[in-house]
């Protein structure tokens, strides 16, 4: 026979047994001071609260330049000459003359050069810069460079330059020409076009999908 036999189990008398119900203390929870519930502002002066559609438009910065010409202006430092100085020197492009007009529809920014002067001498690798803008939290430049950049076989090129190092997905546009999504992964990103036709306006667009370091939007 086993200990555990029924014979050898004592049995516990009912007024021993612990009576448990749904407001005995132990399933009781105590209750807590409620703290008073502060609303969070909308905007405040130390940060500003985005949505993806308004982190995504661009915004002009400053003062656009009163002429639009393509005719070397020199109204303000670049970016490039900037980020050449702080780099030391050695970069092959020098879009350093600021030119152009600046303007936005939704989350494309527009920068339209009027009367380019295609018959001045462009070497390879020079070019003009748009006023500055900024858009998914970084500030901006497009550059333009009539005979394209050092890399460039043939055409001309469009460029992104940045204050800072960035990592942003992106497409650009030349007279309704796409360049397709491209991704900039520093501060500087360039792309070949064909040559659009002298003698006219011309028109470089850019879109900004995201900025691949902000993790703010799902």
């Amino acid at each position: 026979m086993r200990v555990d036999a029924a014979e050898f189990v004592p049995r516990v008398p009912e007024s021993a047994r612990p009576q448990l119900s749904a407001d005995t203390p132990a399933f009781v929870p105590k209750a807590h001071a409620a703290e008073p519930w502060v609303s969070k502002p909308e905007w405040d002066a130390e940060y500003t609260i985005f949505d993806e559609e308004s982190f995504l438009t661009p915004e002009v910065l400053g003062s656009t330049p009163s002429s639009s010409r393509g005719d070397r202006l020199e109204d303000e430092p670049t970016l490039s000459s900037s980020m050449s100085q702080a780099s030391g020197g050695g970069s092959q492009e020098k879009s350093g003359p600021v030119a152009g007009a600046l303007s936005t529809k939704k989350r494309q920014l527009y920068w339209t050069i009027s009367d380019l002067d295609w018959d001045a001498s462009w070497p390879q690798g020079e070019g003009i810069e748009s006023p500055k803008f900024a858009v998914a939290g970084v500030v901006l430049r497009l550059a333009f460079f009539p005979n394209g950049t050092a890399l460039t076989l043939d055409g001309c090129a469009v460029g992104v330059l940045c204050e800072e190092k960035a990592k942003l997905k992106f497409e650009l546009f030349l007279e309704g020409r796409r360049s397709g999504t491209k991704v900039m992964l520093g501060q500087k990103f360039s792309c070949d076009f064909r040559k659009p036709s002298a003698d006219h306006e011309i028109t470089i667009a850019i879109e900004v999908y995201s900025n691949l370091s902000y993790t703010g939007f799902n």
